[in-house]
């Protein structure tokens, strides 16, 4: 299957944004029947409805975090996974602002870049952070899922007889490439023409335009070998559903190659990660 979105956790405890605060701290909606201020201090996230657990980890639904804090009314919020984009809606026209750190947190996970108001439809207006689409769909020098190295203590004799321990179960790992990924990302006129465009800045400092930044520094600062986040095919997930990983210690930073010597248009970022528990949706 052409995987292509990457899924990052978060974890608001690890952020550390402050606590929500009515109008000081937080994404507050207002108008038509919808009131209520939405932000957390603790909670791992992830984008659309996926929800279930990881090394302990509870990975809660955003869409039905974010629903469960607005009261008085219906609000309506959809996923689309082509483009990775949040559609929020109202029987009536409503305002969302986005208040302190974590007003501005949320804004960012969800695609917005401004207050909300006017009418009673929002689509996002950049591609959500903790997301990146590959520019090219499918990995490259796949290492399906195996079982690493070093697990096993073996000592044989002279005459051949051998012994050996081991742990009850060996966690799968799966490795590879996402090849010719451009150090820019998409620019904004591609943006405009097909939010569905792939692509990622490469560096924090290679994010020069808006509709995507992103990166894929950010990527593995924030995933590290404490995170998971989930490969998906988008031709495939409607909700989030798709495979599940974890970086392994040693391939948890930020270290993209060339594919060509000294040709700086294509970088292969490398994963290295075990296999977890399918994420599924709520």
């Amino acid at each position: 299957m052409a995987k292509d979105l990457y899924s990052a956790a978060w974890d608001y405890a690890r952020l550390n944004l402050g606590d929500m605060s009515a109008g000081v701290n937080g994404a507050t909606f207002a108008g038509g029947t919808l009131a209520g201020t939405v932000g957390w201090s603790t909670g791992v996230y992830m984008h659309s409805a996926v929800a279930g657990t990881c090394d302990g980890l509870t990975i809660a639904s955003f869409r039905a975090a974010i629903i469960a804090q607005v009261t008085g009314g219906t609000l309506v919020m959809s996923w689309a996974p082509t483009t990775g984009l949040y559609t929020l809606s109202h029987a009536s026209n409503f305002t969302v602002t986005w208040n302190g750190l974590l007003g501005a947190q949320i804004r960012d996970a969800l695609g917005f870049t401004a207050t909300l108001s006017g009418t009673n439809t929002y689509t996002s207006t950049v591609r959500p952070d903790y997301m990146i689409i590959s520019r090219v769909a499918g990995q490259s020098a796949v290492h399906e899922t195996y079982k690493p190295s070093g697990r096993i203590s073996y000592a044989e004799a002279e005459d051949g007889t051998s012994y050996s321990t081991r742990p009850s179960t060996v966690a799968s790992r799966r490795d590879w490439t996402q090849n010719y990924e451009t150090a820019t990302g998409p620019t904004n006129a591609e943006w405009t023409s097909s939010a569905t465009v792939g692509g990622a800045p490469m560096r924090r400092v290679d994010a020069t335009t808006t509709a995507v930044s992103w990166t894929w520094e950010d990527f593995y600062e924030l995933v590290a070998a404490e995170l998971p986040f989930a490969l998906l095919d988008r031709a495939v997930t409607t909700k989030g559903e798709g495979a599940i990983y974890k970086m392994i210690g040693d391939a948890a930073h930020f270290d993209p190659q060339r594919i060509t010597p000294d040709f700086d248009g294509h970088w292969a970022p490398a994963i290295k990660a075990t296999v977890k528990t399918a994420t599924t949706a709520a």
